[in-house]
């Protein structure tokens, strides 16, 4: 009885990670509620204290150019100085951003504590070369079909970076 207990419990263990729809960097900066070019002023922080649906660690940031922000209507302000994401990777966390480095971000705003909020999933990830440099002079148009998946593996390219475990 003890090893059957064992064996599901080491099987169930494997089956909690971080699964995402394949999606192109395109896609998730027309989807993301804010992009914006930022300094990570202080580390990955996991306070222990809180635990909100995954967000359970966070970076202290210095928003250096909002390139843009959805008009949600809010009734809470946005928290400009931290960025919330998991602690770890079957969190969907991107927990390995470098302090002093900017990166141009694009996430999702917490609609009830106006928290910003990055994820392995949905949310893009560039240092300043890459796509940065093209999206500084021609940004993806939202407004026309960059919603088709291509043949790259986003996942893979920011796991490659360094940028996901």
């Amino acid at each position: 009885m003890m090893i059957k207990l064992l064996i599901f419990l080491t099987l169930l263990g494997t089956t909690w990670a971080c699964t995402c729809q394949i999606m192109t960097d395109g896609m998730r900066f027309c989807r993301a509620d804010f992009v914006m070019k930022i300094k990570i002023k202080k580390g990955f922080s996991t306070p222990g204290d809180e635990h909100y649906q995954g967000f359970d660690g966070f970076y202290k940031i210095a928003v250096v150019e909002l390139w843009r922000m959805l008009d949600l209507k809010l009734t809470t302000p946005i928290d400009m100085k931290q960025l919330y994401t998991g602690s770890n990777s079957a969190l969907c966390g991107v927990p390995s951003l470098k302090e002093g480095k900017t990166y141009l971000i694009g996430g999702d705003i917490h609609k009830a504590n106006g928290r910003l909020q990055i994820n392995a999933c949905s949310s893009f990830i560039q240092t300043e070369s890459g796509k940065y440099k093209e999206w500084l002079t021609k940004p993806p148009r939202c407004d026309i079909d960059v919603l088709e998946v291509d043949e790259e593996q986003p996942r893979e390219e920011m796991m490659e970076e360094g940028m996901m475990q």
